[in-house]
């Protein structure tokens, strides 16, 4: 009795347990290559195999990008996918869905601001300007000033402030 109590209340944590997609995160690597990784946690069963990469919000094969390669790693309690972007890859946006097995789809959208945002960042701490002038991007003021110190930001508005994304409040 005692085995078959234990057997249910694992088959229960099993069939609890849940696949946990994180979001991408954007970097760019020492190499200046721009790299998207993705976490994922609760199925340590889940392999590189398991794992299809196809357009956004659609099953067929990837055909807008091909990524220069893809990394799986498992690291202790969860897993994670790297994916290089081309370095020829110009749009303004990079989107993907990622599909775990056939039952878990993910759409990956990240935005080519904070690939510009982090280039510069890096560009930025090696020739370490004293003065920044941005123009017309508020947003971006905080993400520069949470990541290099002692600058000076200046943001210039050559439109209608009220308009632009991140001008509003300063949060």
């Amino acid at each position: 009795m005692r085995k078959l109590l234990f057997f249910l209340a694992l088959t229960v944590i099993h069939i609890g347990a849940k696949t946990i997609v994180g979001s991408p995160t954007v970097e760019i690597n020492s190499q200046g290559v721009y790299l998207v990784e993705i976490k994922i946690s609760g199925d340590e069963t889940l392999v590189e195999d398991d794992i299809l990469i196809t357009n956004f919000k659609s099953n067929e094969l990837l055909s807008d990008i091909k990524f220069d390669y893809q990394i799986f790693e498992s690291l202790g309690g969860y897993k994670r996918i790297t994916l290089g972007v081309p370095e020829n890859f110009s749009e303004d946006y990079l989107s993907f869905r990622l599909n775990l097995r056939s039952d878990l789809k993910k759409d990956v959208f990240t935005s080519q601001t904070k690939l510009y945002v982090n280039k510069f960042i890096n560009l930025e701490r090696k020739y370490k300007s004293t003065i920044i002038e941005i123009h017309n991007r508020p947003s971006y003021i905080h993400i520069l000033h949470s990541n290099l110190k002692n600058r000076i930001l200046t943001l210039y508005f050559h439109n209608d402030p009220l308009s632009m994304d991140g001008s509003k409040s300063i949060e």
